[in-house]
């Protein structure tokens, strides 16, 4: 049981629908007695609530830094890019699914490419380098790995590709992100 002196926040960074039925009952306990539980966006509050009434619920989200540079719309450019910037995971960000949609698409845009940004601690690295090659786009969807400044990167984006369970908030912040 936890100290009292020391109260515990039990931060969710993801949906309740999705975390929830993955996790233990034990857990689920430990959360019950936390002093809060921390979510990303007030429409977590409810699903938190429904299983722990008692607890309270503050919405701390994530940062995203204000690009305050001013796009130019009129800019022509040789290549354009759609930019996902996460870790590699299958079952909650679904980078397979931007894959499968650019593979639809790719031959109506040649000007486009598709450059994914994030670490696989499960493997799903592989996999998506073998749903690149059979869909024929090693040249057109890039695995980039991690970088120091992510920033620099949004700022050559044409678009943010993010399929993101629980996260359809973010493509209204961040969606459609076009770069000078």
């Amino acid at each position: 049981r936890a100290d009292p002196s020391c109260p515990v926040v039990t931060m969710l960074h993801n949906s309740p629908s999705y975390i929830f039925p993955k996790t233990s009952k034990g857990e689920m306990t430990g959360m019950r007695h936390s002093a809060a539980v921390q979510v990303l966006v007030p429409g977590f509050i409810e699903d938190v609530k429904k299983l722990m009434p008692r607890t309270p619920v503050c919405v701390i989200p994530n940062v995203i830094p204000q690009v305050t540079v001013p796009v130019d719309l009129s800019r022509v450019k040789k290549k354009y890019g759609i930019i996902n910037v996460a870790r590699l995971n299958k079952e909650s960000k679904r980078q397979h699914l931007l894959i499968e949609a650019f593979a639809l698409l790719s031959d109506d845009f040649p000007d486009w490419n598709v450059y994914i940004w994030g670490k696989d601690k499960e493997k799903y690295e592989a996999e998506l380098h073998h749903l690149i090659s059979a869909k024929h786009l090693n040249n057109r969807v890039f695995l980039m790995g991690t970088t120091e400044n992510i920033m620099a990167e949004y700022k050559k984006a044409g678009l943010d590709g993010d399929y993101t369970l629980g996260d359809l908030w973010k493509k209204n912040v961040l969606g459609g992100r076009l770069s000078k």
